[in-house]
C-alpha cells in the first residue's frame, strides 16, 4: 500500500510539474507598428503580403548562425519595401526581422514636412531626435548616417531578445 501511495504521489507531482511548465511561459502578443503591420509576423507571410499587393521587397542586409553552430539560432533580415496600407505618402519601408519574425518598421517619407504635419507631431521633433513607449512598441524618429530622417517603430520584447542574443552569444 505504502508503494503504491508513493508512486501516486510522483506521477500526481510528474503531472504537476509538466502543466506548470507549460503555464509558465507566456506567449507574447503582437503589437500594431505601422502601416498594418504586426510584430511577431513571420517572414514568408509579410513577403506574401507585399507580393501580393504588388510591392517591391527587396533583402539589404541578412546575417545569422549556421545551421551547424552550436549557439542558439539567429537571424537578422533588413527589407526595403514601399508598400503601405493606403498611404498617401510616398517613401520606403525598412522591414526588420529578427529569428523570421517582424521586429520593427522604419518609414522613410520623401517629403518628412508633409508627413510631419499628418502625424501631428510637435515642433521639438527638429532636434532630430524623438521617442515614445507606449505599450510595447518603442517609436523614434532620428536622422540616418546619410541624414535622411525616418521614423522607426519596433516591438521591444523581440528588440530585447535580440540585444539579450547580442550579448550573450556574440
Amino acid at each position: 500500500m505504502f508503494f503504491y501511495s508513493i508512486k501516486g504521489i510522483v506521477l500526481l507531482l510528474f503531472f504537476l510539474s509538466l502543466t506548470l511548465h507549460g503555464c509558465g511561459a507566456e506567449k507574447p502578443s503582437p503589437s500594431d507598428l505601422a502601416f498594418g503591420f504586426k510584430s511577431y509576423t513571420n517572414y514568408d507571410e509579410i513577403r506574401s503580403t507585399v507580393a501580393k499587393r504588388k510591392g517591391m521587397w527587396r533583402v539589404i542586409e541578412k546575417n545569422g548562425t549556421s545551421p551547424s553552430d552550436k549557439r542558439p539560432p539567429y537571424e537578422y533580415i533588413r527589407v526595403v519595401s514601399d508598400l503601405f496600407d493606403g498611404s498617401t505618402y510616398s517613401g520606403s519601408l525598412v522591414l526588420i526581422f529578427y529569428n523570421d519574425l517582424l521586429m520593427a518598421v522604419w518609414f522613410y517619407p520623401e517629403d518628412w514636412e508633409s508627413y510631419k504635419k499628418s502625424i501631428a507631431m510637435d515642433k521639438h521633433v527638429e532636434e532630430d531626435s524623438w521617442e515614445n513607449i507606449t505599450g510595447n512598441v518603442r517609436a523614434w524618429i532620428k536622422r540616418d548616417h546619410t541624414g535622411k530622417r525616418y521614423m522607426a517603430w519596433e516591438d521591444v520584447t523581440l528588440s530585447e531578445a535580440m540585444q539579450d542574443w547580442l550579448e550573450k552569444f556574440s
